[in-house]
C-alpha cells in the first residue's frame, strides 16, 4: 500500500452500495468476501476497511457480469406447466373427491 491509498469503513461501503450497514456486517460474517459478494477487505484488529480502488474495481466487474445475458436452467425434474413439490390445498381436495 502506498501512502496515498484511501481506505473506507463499513459505513462508507454501505453508502456506496446503497445498502443498510447491517447488511454489510451480515455479509462480512457470512464469508461473502470469499464468495465474491463483497470486495476483499482488510481486517485491522476488530475493524474492517476496504481500499477504495478495490471496491471500485469490484463494482466494475459486477457491472460487466450483469451485461452478459443470463442463462436460466430448468430445475431438475420440472416439467412445463406442471408444479413440482407439495400440491396446493385445492389440488388435495380435488384428489380426495375423485
Amino acid at each position: 500500500m502506498t501512502a496515498t491509498t484511501q481506505c473506507i469503513s463499513p459505513r462508507d461501503l454501505a453508502s456506496m452500495l446503497q445498502v443498510p450497514l447491517g447488511t454489510v456486517y451480515r455479509l462480512i460474517k457470512s464469508d461473502a468476501m470469499r464468495d465474491g459478494k463483497l470486495p476483499q477487505g482488510i481486517r485491522i484488529g476488530r475493524r474492517w476497511v476496504w481500499r477504495l480502488s478495490d471496491v471500485e474495481s469490484w463494482l466494475d466487474s459486477r457491472v460487466k457480469d450483469q451485461d452478459r445475458p443470463r442463462v436460466y436452467q430448468k430445475r431438475k425434474g420440472s416439467t412445463d406447466g406442471k408444479r413440482t413439490g407439495r400440491p396446493r390445498k385445492a389440488d388435495q381436495i380435488r384428489q380426495r373427491a375423485n
